[in-house]
């Protein structure tokens, strides 16, 4: 019964099906996409703390003997 109604040209539920497809693909998505972004965010944060950190602690002075 379900696929006969998938294969009526002017059934509704012919057309809902791929937008609800596309619906959940978005929702799945996108807090996998989000997730990636903030890992991508935190580690560049991270890195660019560890360059300031560790140009800090390079001594500018020369050293005199």
């Amino acid at each position: 019964m379900r696929t006969q109604a998938l294969r009526r040209p002017g059934s509704i539920a012919r057309a809902i099906v791929p937008a609800l497809r596309l619906a959940s693909a978005v929702l799945l998505g996108l807090p996998v996409t989000l997730l990636a972004h903030g890992m991508l965010y935190g580690a560049d944060h991270i890195l660019k703390r560890g360059l300031i950190l560790a140009a800090r602690s390079v001594q500018t002075e020369p050293i005199y003997e």
